[in-house]
C-alpha cells in the first residue's frame, strides 16, 4: 500500500499493521480515554504499538518485529530487552528463544490495565507501546524446594458497557465517574439482572468463602420521607437471597456480599440483583421499619416508591487450589507472600506462571512453582498461570506514526484530518493557503502516539494543541475534520488503517450539563486563566467518508466565491410563535438596529411553507433561530403545548432551492447540533452536509440549556463586523462570557469560511 502524506511537515502514514493471527483471542469491545498512569517509567523513543484486546498472557515472534526494533534485539546478540509501557507503565516483558512458540517476547497486560474512568470503563482495546533495548532481559526461572502451600483467589470481572446514562451536573458532582453501565433495572416485577457466574471453586476447610462485588448506580431521585432508602437492590445466588443494599440519592454505590457456606454448592452459580417493589406508607404511620438494613414496607396501602438502578459490573474473588491455568481471569496473591509453593497436578510441564509483578518460572518437575519471597508486596498483585496454547497473539503491531512533534514555525490554522480525509483536507488547505493563511494538516493518529500514549482520547489532542501553540501562539483556527460518536462499534478497531466505517472519527469531548451530557469541543481552545473564552477558533466538518468530505469543501469554496456585496446581507429572523419567544426575539431586533444587516420577518404561522418560502426568497446571509428545537427540528408552540408542531426539520433541507451562497445558522434553542450520535444526524449536521442548500456554517448547541439574549445580540453584532464565522464566534463567547453558554455551542463548520 503506497504511503500518503499526512502532516504538513511531510510525515508519512505507516504501512499496514501487522496482524499475527497465531492464537485465538476474546474480543471486546468499547471505546477508550486516555489516563496516565501515575507511576511512569524513562523509556526510549517508542518504535511500535501493540494492540490487545484482553487482559492476559501475550506472545510476539520477534520476526513480527523486523524493521521496528534494533537488529541486536531481534538477534539476540545483546542482553538488552525492549521496554514495553502502558500509559507510562513498565509492563513485565521476557524474551524466549526456546520453547513450543520459538524465538518471542513474551508479556503479561494484567486485568487492572482495561480499568476506565468516565466514557466507557469496561475491557477494551489496550494500545502499548514497544520501544528500544530498555534493561536486562530476565530469563525463565524455576525454583526448588518444599515450601507451604500458596493460598491464591481467582478474581473474574463481568462488565459490559451498553448503556450510556444521561447524567447531569448533579451526578458529576456526586462523584459519578462512569458514564456506561451495562442494564437499568427498575421496581417493576419483570425488570431483574441475571448473570452466570460459573463455577466459584471448591471449598476447603479454612478457606476463605467466595465474595462477590457489585457496582451500581442510583438513578431516581424520589421525594421520600425520612427513613426511606431511595434504593434497595436485592443479592440472589440461584435464587437464594444473600443480601441486600440500600443508598440514597443520584450516586455511585458498591455492594460487597460473602458467599456464607449455607448457600448450597453449586457446579455452577446465577447471580441475579432484583428491586424489591416498596411503597411510602399512608400519612401519619411510621417509616422506622423500612430504614436501612431493616424490613421493606410490603403493604400496597401506600404509594409505590419508584426506583431506578443502573448495573455496572460484577467481581467475584473466590479461593483455588488447582486447575489454575486459565486464559481469562488472574489469581490474586495476598499481599507479601513469601516464598510459598503453588500445585497443579493438572498442569502440563510448559505451563507458564506469571505475575504482574515481573516473575515468571515453568511448571518444575514436582509439578507446581515455588513463588519468591515478597512476591506479592504490599498492593494487588495479579498471577496468571497458562499453558501454551492459552498464550493470546496481539490484535496487531503498527509502527508509530511521527509528525505531530514536529510541528514548528507560524501556524495560522491547524486542520486535524484522518488519513483516508486527508486528500480532501489538503485541497481545503490549499484554497486557505491562498488566501494567506499558514495552515498545517496533521494525522490525529500521530497525535495520539506523540502525546496519548498511543490511545486515542480528546486530551492527547488538547495535549498537543498546547504543544503548538507554545510555537505558534497566534493560532486562529481549528478545524476538526471528521464525525464524532459515543459509541465505538464492537468489531472496528478505533484508528487502526484502513480506517474505520464508524462514525467516531475525530474525538470530542463529553460534559455533564444541568440536562445531561453534552458534547463540546470549545474544551480544546478554553482559556485556563477564563475558561468561557476561547483561545483560538473551533469548528468541526461531522463528515463520516471523503465522499462526503468533497461535497463540503465544494460548498465552502464555492460559498466564498458566490459572496454578494455587504450593502444586500440579510438577517432572517425566525421563532417558534410563543409568547416568550416573540417577546425575546423582538427585544433581541431592538438591541441590533445599528446594525447593517437587513431585517426579514417569514410568518412562521404558516408552518414549513413559510419557513421554506423564507430561505429561497430572502437568500439570507445569516438565520437567526430563537426558541423551542430538538435534535431533529425547530418546533412551533409555547412551551406548555405537550405535542408541539415541527415547521422545520431536517427533511425540509432537501426542499430547499439550491443556491451557491448559504447563510451562517445560529440555532439559539435547545439540542439542535449534537454530533456524538452513532447512527442518525442532527438537524444542524444535516444543513452543514447538504449539497448547495442549507447552512455554510451552524452555531448550536448539542443539549438542552438556556441560551441568554446577549449571546445571539453579539453572535449578530459580530458576524456584521468579523471577516471569518470563526472570528465572530470567538468575539462573542468572549463578549458573553458565560461559560455554559461557550462549552455548550459548538460551530459546525470552517471556522475560517469568509464572510465577505
Amino acid at each position: 500500500m503506497a504511503s500518503r502524506p499526512v502532516c504538513g511537515n511531510g510525515a508519512r502514514s505507516p504501512s499496514r499493521p501487522v496482524s499475527p493471527k497465531l492464537f485465538r483471542g476474546h474480543r471486546a469491545l468499547l471505546w477508550v480515554a486516555l489516563v496516565i498512569g501515575s507511576q511512569t517509567v524513562a523509556t526510549a523513543e517508542p518504535k511500535a504499538k501493540i494492540y490487545v484486546e484482553a487482559p492476559g498472557v501475550y506472545a510476539v515472534p520477534l520476526a513480527h518485529l523486523s524493521g521496528l526494533l534494533g537488529d541486536e534485539t531481534l538477534e539476540g546478540g545483546g542482553s538488552a530487552l525492549p521496554a514495553l509501557t502502558h500509559r507510562g507503565r513498565a509492563l513485565p516483558l521476557w524474551r524466549d528463544d526456546h520453547g513450543t512458540l520459538g524465538k518471542h517476547l513474551l508479556f503479561l497486560v494484567p486485568a487492572e490495565s482495561f480499568d476506565r474512568p468516565w466514557r466507557k470503563d469496561g475491557s477494551s482495546r489496550v494500545v502499548l507501546l514497544l520501544g528500544d533495548a530498555a534493561g536486562p532481559s530476565p530469563r525463565l526461572q524455576s525454583d526448588e524446594g518444599p515450601i507451604p502451600p500458596a493460598k491464591v483467589e481467582r478474581y473474574r470481572r463481568f462488565e459490559r458497557d451498553l448503556l450510556r446514562a444521561p447524567l447531569d451536573q448533579e451526578a458529576a458532582d456526586a462523584g459519578v465517574e462512569s458514564a456506561w453501565y451495562w442494564r437499568m433495572i427498575s421496581h417493576q416485577a419483570s425488570s431483574k439482572h441475571e448473570l452466570e457466574l460459573g463455577d466459584l471453586g471448591p471449598r476447603a476447610a479454612g478457606d476463605p468463602e467466595p465474595v462477590i462485588s457489585v457496582g451500581l448506580l442510583g438513578w431516581s431521585n424520589p421525594k421520600l420521607p425520612k427513613g426511606i432508602d431511595h434504593h434497595r437492590v436485592d443479592l440472589l445466588l440461584n435464587d437464594r437471597q444473600i443480601g441486600t443494599v440500600a443508598w440514597d440519592g443520584r450516586a455511585s454505590h458498591v455492594a460487597e456480599v460473602v458467599v456464607s457456606s449455607t448457600v448450597p454448592r453449586s457446579e455452577s452459580y446465577r447471580l441475579t440483583l432484583k428491586i424489591p417493589k416498596r411503597f411510602v406508607p399512608p400519612a401519619g404511620e411510621s417509616t422506622e421499619k423500612v430504614g436501612a438494613g431493616q424490613t421493606n414496607l410490603d403493604t400496597a396501602d401506600g404509594k409505590e416508591i419508584i426506583d431506578l438502578v443502573y448495573v455496572d459490573r460484577v467481581d467475584v474473588r473466590f479461593p483455588v487450589s488447582s486447575r489454575l491455568a486459565s486464559s481469562e481471569f488472574p489469581l490474586l496473591l495476598p499481599p507479601a507472600a513469601h516464598g510459598r509453593r503453588l500445585s497443579d497436578p493438572h498442569a502440563s510441564p510448559d505451563a507458564l506462571a506469571i505475575s504482574s509483578s515481573g516473575w515468571v518460572s515453568r511448571r518444575d518437575a514436582d509439578g507446581g512453582w515455588t513463588l519468591p519471597a515478597g512476591l506479592g508486596g504490599e498492593s494487588r498483585t495479579e498471577l496468571w498461570v497458562v499453558e501454551p496454547s492459552q498464550i493470546r497473539a496481539p490484535i496487531a503491531i503498527e509502527p508509530i506514526t511521527r509528525g505531530a512533534r514536529a510541528l514548528a514555525g507560524k501556524i495560522d490554522y491547524l486542520m486535524i484530518a484522518p488519513r483516508d480525509l486527508s486528500v480532501e483536507a489538503e485541497r481545503l488547505a490549499d484554497f486557505h493557503r491562498e488566501r494567506g493563511l499558514h495552515v498545517v494538516v496533521v494525522d490525529p493518529v500521530a497525535i495520539y502516539d506523540g502525546f496519548g500514549q498511543g490511545e486515542k482520547s480528546p486530551e492527547s489532542v488538547r495535549f498537543f494543541l498546547d504543544a503548538v501553540r507554545e510555537t505558534s501562539p497566534a493560532l486562529r483556527y481549528l478545524l476538526l475534520v471528521g464525525d464524532a460518536d459515543w459509541l465505538t462499534p464492537e468489531d472496528t478497531a478505533p484508528y487502526l488503517d484502513p480506517a474505520p466505517t464508524g462514525r467516531d472519527r475525530v474525538p470530542t469531548h463529553m460534559l455533564p450539563s444541568t440536562y445531561g451530557l453534552a458534547v463540546s469541543d470549545h474544551v480544546y481552545a478554553a482559556d485556563p486563566t477564563a475558561p468561557a473564552s476561547p483561545l483560538f477558533a473551533v469548528g468541526r466538518l461531522p463528515v463520516v467518508n471523503a465522499e462526503e468530505l468533497a461535497l463540503v469543501v465544494d460548498k465552502i469554496i464555492g460559498h466564498a466565491k458566490a459572496q454578494k456585496p455587504s450593502s444586500d446581507e440579510v438577517l432572517l429572523m425566525l421563532s417558534d410563535g410563543g409568547t416568550p419567544s416573540l417577546r425575546r426575539r423582538d427585544q433581541l431586533i431592538k438591541s441590533i438596529e445599528d446594525v447593517y444587516f437587513r431585517l426579514a420577518q417569514p410568518d412562521v404561522g404558516t408552518g414549513d411553507v413559510g419557513v421554506l418560502a423564507a430561505f429561497d426568497h430572502e437568500r439570507p446571509s445569516v438565520v437567526h433561530f430563537g426558541g423551542h428545537g430538538g435534535r431533529f427540528q425547530w418546533q412551533l408552540g409555547e412551551v406548555s403545548v405537550a405535542e408541539p408542531i415541527d415547521f422545520f426539520d431536517r427533511e425540509d433541507v432537501a426542499r430547499l432551492a439550491p443556491t451557491g451562497r448559504q447563510p451562517v445558522v445560529i440555532s439559539a434553542s435547545c439540542a439542535t447540533a449534537p454530533f456524538d450520535h452513532p447512527s442518525a444526524d442532527s438537524l444542524g449536521e444535516v444543513m452543514v452536509l447538504a449539497p448547495e442548500r442549507g447552512a455554510i456554517a451552524f452555531l448550536g448547541s448539542g443539549v438542552r440549556l438556556y441560551t441568554p439574549r446577549l449571546f445571539s445580540e453579539q453572535l449578530i453584532r459580530a458576524l456584521a463586523r468579523e471577516t471569518t464565522v470563526g472570528d465572530a464566534m470567538v468575539e462573542a463567547k468572549r463578549a458573553t462570557a458565560l461559560p455554559p453558554v461557550s462549552y455548550l455551542y459548538n460551530l459546525l463548520g470552517d471556522p475560517a469560511q469568509p464572510l465577505r
